[in-house]
């Protein structure tokens, strides 16, 4: 059984992702390759620990994971892309239908429109 993260789970999830992006590309002096490169990589660890908390494992975490371990890896916003992958909405039925029928209603049929009543058609001369 799959469980759903809710929506404030989705909503902070994303805003998580953003803001260590956006993190990564503000502060990218500090976390070029050397000894501050630790502590991009514990801000990668700390991101994918709380994302897995909140929306639950997705594949797309796993490349995202392993792209921000790269040198220059942080230039791209790889975290905000995987998590808004992983929690994208399937299509569903279009809105008109779906509120059609959960009050019981429909658009009319032409057996609705006559009531029964057989369509004479359009008058002739004879008539």
């Amino acid at each position: 059984m799959v469980v759903r993260p809710s929506r404030d789970a989705i909503r902070i999830g994303r805003a998580v992702a953003i803001i260590a992006d956006a993190l990564q590309l503000v502060l990218f002096p500090l976390f070029v390759e050397g000894f501050s490169s630790v502590l991009n990589d514990v801000l990668d660890v700390v991101v994918c620990a709380v994302l897995l908390r909140l929306i639950g494992w997705n594949p797309v975490f796993l490349p995202t994971f392993v792209v921000e371990m790269l040198p220059f890896g942080d230039l791209a916003p790889t975290w905000t892309i995987a998590v808004f992958v992983a929690t994208r909405s399937r299509p569903s039925a279009p809105r008109e239908k779906v509120l059609h029928s959960e009050r019981g209603e429909g658009p009319p049929s032409r057996t609705d429109a006559f009531q029964g009543s057989i369509d004479p058609g359009p008058p002739t001369d004879d008539e």
